[in-house]
């Protein structure tokens, strides 16, 4: 059984106490050692496996980029500061404390490539429950781990020993949360525990994405949606929270504002999963747009007059077509059921919505309110037009069996309004995400550009824009929930080599199922 004094960062010998490093990189700092102060990293950290964080803690230099991000960052969650004595109280081994703290500096922007997807989850609610709950705790240790693996595989080859020990110690922490977890719901030791379960799945979510582990993330996506739906009344959360975002509950564990913004990153991961892998059903999604729709105030379009409501418009469209395209399915090869008067209807007026949202959005870029080129705000507002666009395709490819989807490769209307737009307003986005200084989520739950990119390289009939398309899959480092640019392009190689001609990856939205390439 490996140790935790063998992993990284502790040593099997205890190490004489020294007075505090002051000088060299934050790592090396951390670990009181004395740094060889390389730039752009050291290679102290580098030639153990480790990932060099930098040489500046207390105070960084930052370009407009940056600073532009940070600003959208506290507007977006309050202030992202932990207070250093949270910092330095968590409990645990020197492993466990460097791996929260690789997990804190990862995810303090928000783990969000939309500016208005940053939530108090990263930034405050699992950082603060990690002193309160032991299960937390764990998982935020287990993700630190998780990411600082992925990040030091891109960055050099890492010792096979050296990757066991730590893949080791992820599964130690991970297997302790679970138990952790479970005998604390049995035992009935949380007065309120759905909040605190809520906040393990979406860590758990994270860390089996940061392993590429498809299955499992699914699975646990699955267990906390049942979770929401069992336990956490929808209609009632969405009236409190526009009410008054600082009401909590019996327990004062989260408040309804906190609670609601977990909801909805399970509704965005569900989403972003559904397009994914067709054993993810739009379960959620389902629920929410069906007690919108009982509102029909809030179902007429309105004109978009920021960035907020532009984001909110199009994700509560993409939910309400992604459900009608997941409760249809079983509808796709009989015509019959498509000339019907209220499927006829329904379709007609998310056509119509997706429409106007695409035209407002439109609007609102050329206005002069409109965020300025080359900043977090312009590369959000491009990703809300990129799938408003993306989810017209989906309405208008719906009644069409996946197999006749080849049609639309010689329809023109279909490669310049969808597949044309769609590659402009990726290259748009993709500009601002290789701009110097830009400092994006390594890993986010959310979809953003790999996906559309994918879809618009299986179905363009035009070999100029699946060669920008490729480009931009190629140069895509992030990893988007379960949309990883490597993955993908890996499946497209494959298929070419078989001269499929990508015949068999037309599927879009929901009936793209591209986990089955992977399993």
């Amino acid at each position: 059984m490996v140790r935790l004094e063998d992993l990284p960062g502790k040593t099997a010998t205890r190490r004489a106490v020294r007075t505090k490093v002051r000088t060299g990189c934050i790592t090396c700092r951390i670990r009181r050692v004395k740094c060889d102060e390389g730039k752009q990293s050291c290679n102290r950290c580098l030639s153990t496996g480790r990932v060099c964080d930098g040489y500046d803690l207390t105070v960084r230099v930052v370009n407009p980029l940056g600073r532009a991000r940070q600003k959208g960052v506290a507007r977006a969650s309050g202030d992202l500061t932990m207070p250093p004595t949270l910092l330095n109280s968590i409990l645990g081994t020197e492993t466990e404390k460097n791996f929260f703290y690789t997990c804190r500096r990862a995810t303090e922007s928000g783990v969000a490539l939309h500016i208005c997807c940053v939530t108090s989850f990263w930034t405050r609610l699992a950082p603060q429950l990690s002193h309160e709950y032991d299960a937390v705790r764990h998982a935020v240790i287990a993700v630190g781990a998780a990411y600082h693996l992925h990040k030091v595989a891109d960055i050099t080859s890492i010792p096979r020993g050296t990757k066991e020990k730590i893949e080791i110690f992820i599964l130690q922490q991970y297997n302790k949360s679970i138990s952790i977890l479970r005998q604390d719901i049995l035992q009935k030791r949380y007065i309120c525990d759905t909040g605190v379960v809520l906040i393990c799945c979406l860590a758990y979510i994270y860390l089996e994405s940061l392993r590429l582990n498809h299955a499992a993330a699914i699975k646990h996506l699955k267990n906390g949606i049942h979770i929401i739906e069992s336990s956490v009344d929808l209609k009632s959360l969405r009236n409190h929270t526009s009410a008054s975002h600082r009401h909590k509950g019996k327990s004062a564990i989260l408040s309804t504002q906190d609670l609601w913004g977990i909801v909805l990153q399970f509704r965005n991961c569900e989403l972003c999963m559904h397009c994914f892998s067709s054993e993810v059903p739009m379960t959620l999604g389902s629920k929410l747009y069906e007690k919108h729709s009982v509102n029909t105030a809030a179902a007429q379009p309105k004109s978009i007059r920021s960035i907020a409501e532009g984001h909110e418009a199009r994700i509560q469209l993409a939910s309400e077509v992604m459900s009608c395209d997941w409760q249809w399915q079983a509808f796709k090869h009989q015509p019959t059921f498509w000339v019907e008067s209220h499927v006829h209807q329904e379709l007609s007026s998310l056509r119509q919505r997706g429409r106007f949202i695409d035209l407002s959005l439109q609007a609102y870029m050329s206005s002069p309110a409109a965020p300025s080129k080359g900043t977090w705000e312009y590369y959000s507002l491009c990703m809300d037009m990129l799938h408003t666009v993306s989810i017209l395709a989906v309405i208008e490819l719906m009644p069409v069996p996946p197999e006749e989807h080849a049609i639309l490769v010689h329809s023109a209307s279909f490669q310049n309004e969808i597949l044309g737009k769609m590659i402009a307003y990726g290259e748009e986005m993709h500009a601002v995400h290789t701009s110097l200084g830009w400092p994006p989520p390594d890993v986010s739950l959310e979809t953003s550009i790999v996906g559309p990119m994918y879809w618009v390289y299986v179905y363009s009939a035009h070999p100029q824009d699946k060669k920008r398309a490729i480009k931009i899959l190629q140069e895509t480092k992030q990893r988007e929930g379960p949309w990883d640019a490597k993955q993908i392009l890996t499946m497209l190689k494959w298929d070419a080599e078989r001269q499929c001609s990508c015949e068999t990856l037309r599927k879009w939205g929901g009936d793209a199922n591209c986990y089955e390439h992977f399993k």
